[in-house]
């Protein structure tokens, strides 16, 4: 799709600084922009690259005073993040064309399919489910007896959603998600063995909800796991069951929330009763808070609580390891991608009991740029 900076400037609500009918066909990352192509510049630890791009337009911060000469034609915007998003979303929109299809599929004759529904082959859709207007089923997806899926929405190939599960309007499952399975509930018997506890809840997701490629979401035994607005989850995330995801909380590549300690969400900050190592992570939030401002790549030594529930007293082994080393590579993805909050895991032994603790701290923690600062927004890194 080829743009002009003047029709940027007007789809995005901005101002030229260079030649308006310079044109772009392609988009490129700042430091690869050649001519033709479009690039954005919002994170100041890339100004260098403002100086060097072939790119023909650049879309910048309406404030940005650039400090050398540019090449690239300025497109002024509020925000170039938010501009790119918006950008994309326009022309993807110029992509899509709604129309009814229907592929060799299975449809319950009790199922109800709004205007203008895409089914693919392969795609087998029980009784009694409901699909809003516009929304477009790609190939070997599976829907279940009593689904609710809202309008415009999106669901890609693989999916498997089962019985009784409610989803929004707009919201995008990536191919492979698995929503609304069994979750892992087991009951020891006195024999050794284990007994499945049955699960008869549901999940219900919001509107404007983006779940990564084969991420599960469990239902629960009992009542509803629910993801509410606006949240996005990565790939290969675990959300088990009876967990609550607050809105617009973002939840990154290989997590895991689970009701071990009763964890819930509420608008991306977890809360929880307490456990048996509130004082393992009181003792590694106190340790980060002096760590803060040190050097990168210092090793620490964190011992766990030394008390169980009977209030004896067990002190388990420390802790050693290098948080550099831990996370270094997440730090670069975090960084690039915004992220203000960062979650270690840390699985081991407490009080000859098996327990996962989350630590959980501000990604500027180990962002050693001085413009760097937390903005309180609700995203997740693990």
């Amino acid at each position: 799709m080829k743009l002009s900076a003047k029709e940027l400037a007007e789809v995005l609500h901005g101002t030229v600084d260079g030649d308006p009918q310079a044109c772009a066909t392609a988009f490129a990352k700042i430091e690869h922009g050649k001519p033709g192509q479009l690039c954005f510049f919002a994170n100041p630890k890339y100004e260098h690259y403002v100086y060097t791009s072939k790119a023909s337009i650049l879309l910048v911060n309406k404030d940005f005073q650039p400090s050398a000469p540019v090449t690239p034609t300025l497109v002024r915007v509020e925000s170039a993040y938010t501009a790119l998003a918006e950008l994309l979303d326009y022309v993807n929109a110029q992509k899509k064309s709604y129309k009814r299809h229907r592929g060799r599929c299975r449809i319950a004759w009790s199922a109800k399919l709004g205007k203008k529904v895409w089914v693919g082959d392969f795609v087998t859709i029980g009784k009694k489910a409901v699909v809003g207007d516009f929304t477009k089923i790609y190939d070997n997806v599976t829907i279940g007896q009593n689904v609710r899926i809202g309008e415009k929405c999106i669901i890609y190939p693989g999916v498997h959603i089962f019985p009784d599960t409610v989803i929004g309007d707009r919201t995008i499952l990536h191919a492979g998600c698995i929503i609304g399975d069994d979750g892992f509930g087991n009951a020891p018997q006195s024999d050794g063995t284990w007994k499945k506890i049955e699960h008869v809840g549901n999940v219900i997701i919001g509107n404007d909800v983006e779940i990564g490629s084969n991420t599960c979401v469990d239902k629960a035994p009992m009542e509803s796991t629910i993801i509410e607005d606006g949240v996005r989850i990565d790939n290969l995330c675990q959300i088990a069951h009876n967990v609550r995801v607050g809105a617009n909380t973002a939840i990154l590549v290989v997590s895991s929330f689970t009701m071990r300690h009763n964890m819930r969400f509420v608008n991306g900050q977890p809360q929880g009763r307490s456990n048996p190592v509130n004082n393992l992570r009181h003792d590694f939030n106190l340790l980060c808070s002096r760590w803060k401002a040190a050097e990168a790549g210092r090793t620490a030594t964190i011992a766990a609580a030394k008390s169980d529930a009977n209030g004896a007293g067990i002190a388990p082994p420390s802790v050693a390891f290098s948080l550099r080393q831990i996370i270094s590579s997440h730090i670069d993805a975090a960084i690039s991608r915004d992220i203000d909050v960062i979650i270690l895991k840390y699985s081991g032994m407490i009080a000859s009991r098996p327990v996962q603790v989350d630590f959980r701290l501000p990604a500027f923690s180990f962002r050693l740029a001085p413009d760097s600062h937390s903005r309180g927004r609700p995203y997740i890194c693990v």
